[in-house]
Formats: C-alpha cells, structure tokens, sequence
C-alpha cells in the first residue's frame, strides 16, 4: 500500500531521472514536460496496481464482484420465494500452501430502535432459519478454494453488545483437504443465503413485520487457516468489507464500527463439526 510520503518519493525519483538524462539540455520544451508527464504517470499507475494487491477481506451481494453494483441490494418485499447471497471474499499477501478454511464474524445492524421480526433469524425468531452458510460455488469475479473438496459451512446469530438493533454473526467455511492460495489472487470465502419468507401475506398470514427495514452487514474480521502455518486475519478492507439492503444508511453513517472478535484456532474450529 502507498502513501503520500512514499509517493511523494517516487515522484522526485521519476523526475531526477529525467533531469539526469545525457540530452536533457537539448531537448525542446514541450519534448521535456511530456517526459515529466509520463514519468509521473508512470508513478501513478505503480501507486494504483500497489493499492489493488492490498490483502484483506470483501463483502458483497450475489457474487465476489467488489464494484459499487454488489454494494446494495434492493427489495421490495413482494416475493416470499427469493434468496439472496451474500457473499464473502479475500486476497492473502503471500502464498499459502495448504489453506483449509475461513471463519468470520460479521454484525448487522437494522435502522430500527430494535430488531424487527423480519430479521430474527436465531432460535424462536420470526424467521429462524432464514439465513445459512451455503455451499460455495462458482461464482463471479474470483476463484472458489473449496472447489474439489467436501466442504462445510455453518453459523451463529449471536446478541450484540452494541445494542439492540445488532446482531453479530459467525460463520465458518472447511474444506476437507488441502488447498493451495497464491498471492494476491480474489478467492470466495463464504456465501450466506438469505431467503425472503415471511415477507408479504399472500392471504395465509405468516408475515414477519419489518421487511422493508434497511440494514447494513460489516465484515469486521475473516480469519484464513492452514494445516501447517499460524492462522491469519484480516481486519481491514481489500476493498469493501461491507454491503446494505435497501440502503442501510443512518445519518452520516454508511455502515457500524463492529465489536472486537476472538480469534480461535485451526483445532477449535474442527472440534465444532466432529
């Protein structure tokens, strides 16, 4: 990743080496400034390609895509048969040789005093179940880790500390051999499933109230195991680690700062689907 001082940096180096060239005294005015011009360009494109590499994690609607598309998802509560997939993903600095799973933690917060019934997916909740770790696929803008394997997906609703509109949700992602990262490569973490049941009465009752509540999901933390190395994580954007329905906006808050997470280790989290 760049900054000001490092670009600052490169930018004196490109033009000393253009002030430094044998024929510099020769050359005509407007020759001297397009070589200034593409210098700093140059510099520029290095700057950008830098920040793209930057490991960490994503979170997105439908699919691994990290553009403003997948940032929003829109629903207008007149379908109780739609599933929407929120999705995961990440870039690691360094290869890694034998990656085996991912476990997240994520908080929801609704634009509400409280947790509409819409959004009670724990036990006893208007909607219990509504939401899953899927099998993850292959999807759009990167690489599945979990393909040729058996994989495992499962998570948590558990209350947040941060009020009674929040939910904090843990999610893990196995796969049961081996799999080999390479850097700086986009792959698919998790996929949670959200189904919409419950949203409208198409005369039969059912209706979970607060379906057309907007909320925000943050990814606050993505931790990525291996058989032989120490567990990394990722409490940093690669891009975007968060993403809203129907806006999720409150005030000059686009999504919420999350609780700190606990990470556990490789052998905690295969203890939990033995």
């Amino acid at each position: 990743m760049t900054n000001e001082g490092s670009f600052g940096k490169a930018s004196s180096r490109a033009i000393a080496a253009v002030n430094e060239s044998p024929s510099f005294d020769t050359l005509p005015e407007g020759t001297m400034q397009k070589l200034l011009v593409a210098a700093l360009a140059a510099t520029l494109l290095t700057a950008a390609a830098a920040h793209a590499a930057v490991p960490g994690s994503n979170l997105g609607w439908t699919n691994c895509g990290i553009t403003p598309t997948s940032e929003n998802r829109v629903f207008a509560c007149d379908d109780n048969a739609a599933t929407f997939n929120l999705v995961g993903s990440f870039r690691v600095a360094n290869a890694i040789a034998d990656f085996v799973a991912v476990s997240g933690a994520l908080d929801i917060r609704v634009n509400d005093a409280g947790t509409p019934a819409w959004w009670s997916f724990s036990t006893g909740g208007c909607r219990e179940g509504a939401m899953a770790a899927s099998s993850v696929g292959t999807l759009g803008g990167c690489t599945n880790p979990y393909s040729g394997s058996n994989q495992l997906g499962a998570l948590v609703i558990e209350p947040s500390s941060l009020g009674p509109n929040y939910q904090r949700i843990r999610v893990d992602q196995i796969r049961d051999t081996p799999f080999a990262l390479t850097a700086n490569t986009l792959y698919s973490a998790f996929m949670l499933q959200i189904n919409s049941s419950g949203s409208f009465d198409e005369g039969f009752g059912g209706v979970c109230a607060g379906c057309a509540t907007a909320a925000c999901f943050v990814l606050n933390s993505l931790e990525v195991f291996s058989n032989a190395d120490p567990s990394i994580t990722f409490e940093s954007a690669d891009v975007r680690s968060w993403a809203t329905y129907n806006g999720g906006q409150v005030g000059a808050d686009i999504c919420p700062i999350g609780t700190p997470t606990h990470n556990r280790t490789w052998g905690q989290i295969k203890a939990l689907y033995r």
